[in-house]
């Protein structure tokens, strides 16, 4: 019995020590498609993102949002892979899942999921997410109209280079 312990230790030990880890596939999913080779990225990308690799995740979603690398354009495989990043706090998912909803073309359209969602990254200082936000109170769409908050969200984002937050300021007279 001993040695059938010993014997199962050992090849678990060696599955181990063969697996790739979610990182490493993340990494040669970078090189190749930095090879330009996006269909051996894409899949490497695929096993990472199924590993729980918020980045690999973030990257499939944008692979079936554009149509990458002969894969199909696809925004239900876009938004599953969006919101997996999301969820795991990855800020540029996050600002995509309050377009999605906020548009209504890829998912019904949901101010309030919108604003959930612009607000997890304006919270991380996304200045994206503070335009959006900020425009959301600025104009009452999602949350009450709250004109101080709005034009405060939208300042941040201009401090932080955010152009059209500078114009829309301009605009306002501020």
């Amino acid at each position: 019995m001993k040695r059938l312990l010993i014997t199962f230790a050992a090849t678990l030990i060696a599955i181990a020590v063969m697996a790739q880890t979610a990182e490493e596939y993340y990494q040669k999913g970078r090189n190749a498609y930095a090879d330009q080779n996006f269909t051996e990225g894409f899949t490497y990308f695929e096993k990472a993102g199924n590993m729980g690799h918020v980045e690999a995740q973030y990257i499939l979603g944008l692979f079936y949002k554009h149509g990458k690398g002969g894969v199909e354009k696809n925004m239900q495989k876009c938004l599953k892979w969006m919101e997996k990043a999301a969820n795991q706090g990855k800020v540029d998912a996050q600002v995509d899942m309050g377009l999605f909803y906020s548009e209504g073309n890829v998912v019904p359209k949901d101010l309030k999921k919108a604003v959930y969602w612009f607000q997890k990254a304006a919270d991380k200082g996304e200045a994206d997410a503070q335009y959006l936000l900020g425009a959301c109170y600025y104009e009452g769409k999602g949350v009450p109209k709250d004109l101080k908050k709005g034009i405060e969200l939208i300042r941040k984002a201009a401090a932080q280079g955010h152009e059209d937050a500078s114009a829309l300021l301009k605009q306002l007279g501020y």
